[in-house]
């Protein structure tokens, strides 16, 4: 296993209202029905020194089938744009929320959060 696995960080929040996230204008909202596997796609610069880290909600009612570190998206990779992919596939009806932080250190550049409604 290699170091890059240990930096992604799963954490399950406890204690924490889902209405927190279901309330905020920049929730982007995935519906999908059970059985389904889907991806979340998230573009970094790895020059940059930031990660993304992910915060889960309920992780109850899908499934992390895999998380792809350094994805190049461009066919020039050295000095480009790369992407952590992370597949999920819904096993049962509910919501779930995923927090997405590119963050260096102690800094969060930018924040991205998910409902994932899985019927």
């Amino acid at each position: 296993m290699s170091i890059k696995t240990f930096l992604f960080t799963l954490l399950i929040i406890v204690g924490l209202p889902l209405s927190f996230f279901a309330q905020r204008s920049d929730t982007a909202v995935i519906n999908i029905k059970q059985g389904e596997i889907f991806e979340i796609k998230l573009d970094f610069i790895p020059g940059a020194g930031y990660r993304w880290e992910i915060d889960t909600v309920n992780l109850s009612n899908v499934k992390v089938l895999n998380f792809k570190r350094d994805v190049p998206i461009s066919s020039k990779p050295k000095g480009g744009i790369f992407q952590d992919v992370l597949t999920l596939k819904g096993l049962s009806k509910g919501t779930t929320y995923l927090r997405c932080e590119y963050k260096y250190l102690r800094n969060t550049a930018q924040e991205k959060i998910y409902m994932i409604n899985c019927k």
